[in-house]
């Protein structure tokens, strides 16, 4: 399936991985460092049971020498409290060509007493495997303190030198340096500092925290520091961790090089628009290529989606980033002679070719999660990913084109991703949909919320004619009729299997609602076709659907497709209030269920399901169960309207979950007619 670029944020942090253990020789240590020994004298608070383990110390030190220089000192302390945790004496470190990793050491004190010590060289190194990417110069080394057991203290020092690209950094003081694990510790003391040449500046934003000043604590030297930040449970469904996750972004301003600031949105556009409106030239090739695919094109509009078209089908996605080659385009001539690019360099290519034609567009760097990207907090590194906004000429019709952006000063711009293989021209994929994107102009930026679709624009009608037999056995055929990201994401995973791996992903859709099933036969409509719908059809045979009871007969009328949330999902917040939003899945969309089961002769309804009909801000659902002349009708509607659930909604979504839960689950009830029981009874 296909998935966006997920390469932007490089600046280095420290992170605490869940990896295979792999031990180094470790030294045993007469004496650990001092500042670690007594961490462990403090006493500390009762925590919940399952936690893990509790960060004693997380302690930054970012001193800037110049715009070219910057050093970070880390040291990190944490005390495993359970063998669950004992991956916390993994300790992760980033590095590149603009970042040399010059000091890491580790330590541990084991649940006995003992202590022992790791170097630089007894760490092992690595590169984290990311998608589409063919080469890049980000690695890694993690070293693996010993004795990580229950009840043992482990700790890390570290020093970077880095090269900055933007004098921006952050601290995370919530736990997003243990992003790979879960449940989220509790942190003792969480500590920054930062110092700057004579003369510099700084500015800080909070999100999601309470802003509070830091402490001068030599010249031009201030310190932050927060203690006694609980843990949490990482719940089902969550938006992007910075939505709800306190942390702080601070920004360098040297005296006499004002094209460093990043103060805000504007600077971060700007200084895109410095690293990539060069990269887009024209090559007589290309300019070739724009005059054959748009030959027949009678309309701005038929030409953009003609290179548009060729962009999704013609250019690959490889990733092939070096140093600053995260945020900056390879040149679109390159790009298009190797046909193949990441994000970026599809995005940059488009904006190339619709030129040659005089369409304007400009870049647009956005988070692929929801809630990564916070207005209130001007970051450059709240991106991972590049897609195209395009300039709409006047005069031209946008009715079908529903991913548009109407702004008082941009104008009216359709967003578009080249990236995505399988969603439509003039629509969005679900995982942008109401995110924000920092939309890159000429020497500047403005930061836009992407559109939320319509739901009907992502439609989902599903049918059903089954036969329904007395034993309870089922047959039939299903068709499904799909649109928009509903039919984008199915095509992908469908393009994406080869064989008999098709088959199994219809698979995974029955098994989900039916027991005992087989398939007897599927195909697909217009599978390639991206601009047009996506039509399944399904033929299937299902014994003992049915409860069979004597005279009676119990049958759930919906056959196929879950909405709602099972409580393994729910999990321990269906029980007590939820701690954050819920994320929901897919994007908005409309989805129809209508199932119609030709019933046993001689038999009628005793008791149906209950109609249901609810709407609130965030969806609507209704459905009906009816029997007429032989034929049980079953007919749902679902409607999502939102890409995400606020807490103060929450009461309304465990109801709204509640009743299509009970709708899903619902059974109508067939009885045999008197006469015919009668007749059918032994003489």
């Amino acid at each position: 399936m296909n998935k966006p670029c997920l390469k932007r944020s490089n600046i280095p942090v420290l992170l605490l991985a869940v990896a295979t253990m792999i031990f180094a020789p470790a030294l045993r240590a007469d004496r650990v460092p001092d500042w670690f020994q007594q961490l462990t004298k403090e006493p500390l608070p009762e925590y919940p049971a399952r936690t893990d383990g509790v960060v004693l110390l997380d302690d930054c030190t970012v001193t800037v020498k110049d715009g070219q220089s910057i050093t970070r000192n880390c040291r990190r302390v944490i005390k495993i409290l359970r063998q669950e945790g004992r991956d916390l004496g993994a300790f992760h470190v980033d590095f590149n060509k603009d970042t040399r990793l010059t000091y890491l050491k580790g330590w541990s004190i084991g649940a006995n007493g003992q202590q022992y010590e790791l170097k630089e060289k007894d760490a092992v190194e690595g590169r984290d495997p990311e998608y589409g990417m063919l080469y890049e110069d980000d690695r890694y080394k993690e070293l693996h303190v010993p004795a990580a057991d229950a009840g043992a203290f482990v700790a890390m020092e570290s020093e970077q030198k880095q090269r900055p690209y933007v004098l921006q950094d952050g601290w995370f003081f919530q736990g997003s340096f243990l992003q790979f694990l879960r449940p989220r510790l509790p942190v003792r003391t969480s500590r920054y500092t930062i110092k700057l040449p004579p003369g510099w500046k700084f500015e800080c934003h909070f999100a999601n925290w309470q802003e509070f000043k830091p402490r001068n604590t030599g010249p031009n030297q201030w310190t932050w520091e927060v203690k006694d930040v609980p843990g949490f449970i990482e719940e089902e469904r969550t938006p992007n961790e910075r939505s709800f996750l306190g942390y702080m972004t601070v920004s360098f301003f040297p005296p006499d090089q004002p094209n460093l600031r990043m103060r805000t949105w504007q600077d971060i556009g700007a200084w895109d628009d410095s690293l990539n409106a060069s990269r887009r030239v024209v090559t007589p090739a290309m300019h070739q290529k724009v005059l054959e695919l748009t030959a027949n094109a009678r309309t701005p509009l038929e030409k953009m989606q003609a290179l548009a078209d060729f962009m999704q089908r013609e250019i690959r996605y490889v990733g092939i980033e070096i140093r600053i080659g995260g945020f900056q385009a390879h040149m679109a001539g390159d790009t298009f002679a190797n046909r193949y690019g990441d994000c970026k360099d599809k995005a940059t290519l488009l904006a190339t070719m619709l030129k040659d034609v005089g369409i304007d567009s400009h870049l647009v760097i956005v988070h692929h999660e929801h809630g990564a990207t916070r207005p209130e907090t001007p970051y450059a590194y709240s991106f991972d990913h590049v897609i195209l906004a395009i300039q709409m000429p006047d005069g031209t019709d946008t009715s079908k084109l529903f991913a548009i952006v109407d702004d008082k000063e941009l104008g009216k711009l359709l967003i578009f991703d080249p990236t995505n293989l399988q969603v439509p021209f003039g629509y969005l994929p679900y995982y942008e949909e109401g995110n924000y994107g920092l939309v890159v102009v000429p020497n500047g930026g403005k930061l836009v919320r992407l559109p939320l679709l319509a739901p009907t624009t992502n439609r989902l009608l599903r049918t059903g004619s089954i036969e329904l037999k007395p034993d309870g056995s089922i047959s039939g055929q299903i068709d499904e009729i799909r649109s928009g990201n509903l039919a984008a994401k199915t095509r992908g995973e469908l393009l994406a299997a080869k064989g008999t791996d098709r088959i199994k992903l219809i698979e995974e859709l029955f098994s989900s609602s039916l027991g005992r099933y087989q398939i007897t036969s599927a195909r697909q409509e217009n599978l390639e076709r991206y601009d047009q719908p996506l039509i399944l059809h399904y033929k299937f045979t299902a014994p003992n659907y049915a409860q069979v009871a004597g005279d009676l007969v119990l049958v759930r009328p919906r056959v196929l497709g879950t909405k709602h949330w099972s409580d393994e999902h729910w999990g321990d917040a269906k029980a007590k209030p939820r701690q954050f939003p819920v994320m929901l899945p897919e994007g908005t969309t409309s989805e129809s269920d209508v199932f119609d089961f030709k019933v046993p002769a001689g038999y009628e309804i005793d008791e149906l399901p209950p109609a249901v009909d609810m709407a609130y801000p965030f969806g609507e659902y209704h459905s009906h169960t009816e029997l007429q002349d032989g034929v049980l009708h079953y007919k749902r509607t679902y409607i999502q309207k939102d890409v995400m659930i606020s807490l103060d909604q929450m009461e309304e979504f465990k109801k709204f979950e509640g009743q299509i839960g009970n709708d899903e689950r619902g059974m109508a009830v067939l009885k045999r007619a008197a006469s015919t029981a009668s007749a059918a009874a032994p003489k």
